[in-house]
């Protein structure tokens, strides 16, 4: 090349080189800093292997509150390299090596890790994050499936109403791979998702079990008399809806003085699985009423082999009457 040609390049390369350093700078700058560590540091550690670490940064994310929440928020919308999109391009057209070393070149393994780090410090942060609620919306609807979890676990533990919205507004949408995810948060809420009760109800129905599962565990968590609603879902509905608010009940079970008369019906089910929650339900909260025990021994005839097993006598067990646990179970 010629003189002139090669003092353009260097020109440039210079040029570029002092952009680059500029730019590191400005994002360096941008950065808080708590107890001599960026934000996004304490965001990885607080998902690393160590205990103690990961407990050190959950105080110090903390502590900071809000001032940790412009830094997280970029973690939460970190963008894929440039060069993602030829990677994906490259997976299974060239050979496997020359896939690694671009994977090792481009490292989009490092935005999704930000993606996944940061949504887990908002979530420690609790009601403090609800700024951050968009930025999680948007990877909750946009994100792999791992991302998609972080996310609603994060929105699950902030749990203002906002959070409450766009998981109701989620588990309102016709895709079907969001709606798990989304009972999750919920449930996670507890008392602060109460207006999603009703919604609730309607997912014990869904198609998918395990989401019909999770409702059924969240509608313990957020509503204040779930077996209340949920006793009006065993009686009512599709089969599949009905068959897990049944079973609900035996988590959730109501009081003897609002649950015997419905459940004695429930006894008359079509449905042997129905017949048999309802059964182990009415054995938890009133097996020494006479015309519970009369019913049940009725039911030793059942022609459903695992009814007549919930009701032998070689099932009974401890004298639970009378007596409901207070903290329905988690979301599985």
């Amino acid at each position: 090349m010629s003189p002139p040609v090669v003092a353009r390049v260097a020109a440039l390369s210079t040029l570029l080189l002092a952009c680059l350093l500029w730019f590191a700078g400005w994002r360096e700058a941008r950065e808080t800093r708590l107890l001599g560590k960026s934000v996004r540091a304490w965001a990885f550690a607080s998902i690393g292997p160590h205990p103690q670490e990961r407990k050190s940064a959950a105080e110090v994310l903390g502590a900071a509150g809000e001032r940790a929440l412009p830094d997280l928020i970029r973690m939460v919308r970190t963008p894929d390299p440039p060069l993602t999109p030829l990677l994906r391009l490259a997976q299974g057209r060239l050979p496997e090596f020359l896939v690694r070393y671009l994977r090792s070149r481009v490292r989009p393994a490092d935005a999704s890790a930000a993606r996944m780090a940061g949504p887990h410090a908002l979530g420690l942060l609790g009601p403090q994050a609800d700024a951050a609620v968009p930025a999680l919306a948007h990877l909750f609807m946009n994100g792999s499936p791992a991302e998609r979890w972080t996310a609603a676990t994060a929105l699950g533990r902030i749990a203002t109403p906002s959070a409450v919205r766009v998981c109701m507004q989620v588990l309102l949408s016709t895709n079907q791979a969001h709606h798990h995810p989304a009972v999750y948060a919920l449930g996670q809420m507890g008392c602060a998702a109460a207006e999603a009760a009703p919604l609730l109800v309607q997912t014990l129905g869904h198609p998918d079990a395990a989401v019909r599962a999770s409702a059924a565990d969240a509608l313990g968590r957020v509503s204040h008399e779930p077996s209340r609603l949920l006793l009006a879902s065993a009686q009512t509905g599709p089969l599949t809806a009905r068959q897990e608010a049944a079973q609900a009940l035996t988590r959730n079970p109501p009081s003897p003085r609002t649950g015997v008369a419905p459940l004695l019906e429930l006894l008359q089910d079509p449905d042997p699985s129905i017949r048999r929650h309802a059964a182990q339900t009415l054995k938890l909260i009133a097996s020494q009423q006479p015309r519970v025990q009369e019913a049940l021994d009725r039911l030793q005839s059942d022609p459903d082999p695992t009814v007549r097993q919930v009701v032998s006598p070689a099932h009974a067990g401890p004298n639970h009457s009378n007596s409901h646990p207070t903290e329905p179970l988690k979301p599985r």
